[in-house]
């Protein structure tokens, strides 16, 4: 994960420059799972077994887990050394 420093100009324009700063490692996302409906009502499923289980859709919702920079940093020199 990188950072771009970005702002507007006075014209309303995105400008983007500046130093390009490594903030870390994106380790782990965050799924969320969401009921399939048709008509309003949920899609489901039968097991072998005979049972009804509702059919799930899983997305990105745009949060995840981040190693920061400094313990990548510390990680690679630690293994370096090995």
């Amino acid at each position: 994960m990188f950072r771009i420093p970005t702002g507007v100009d006075q014209f309303g324009n995105l400008v983007m420059g500046g130093p390009l700063r490594f903030l870390g490692i994106v380790s782990q996302g965050r799924k969320e799972f969401g009921t399939v409906a048709m008509d309003g009502r949920p899609v489901e499923f039968r097991s072998p077994d005979g049972r009804a289980h509702p059919m799930l859709s899983s997305s990105w919702i745009g949060v995840g887990v981040v190693e920061p920079a400094a313990k990548v940093k510390r990680l690679i020199l630690e293994a370096e050394k090995k």
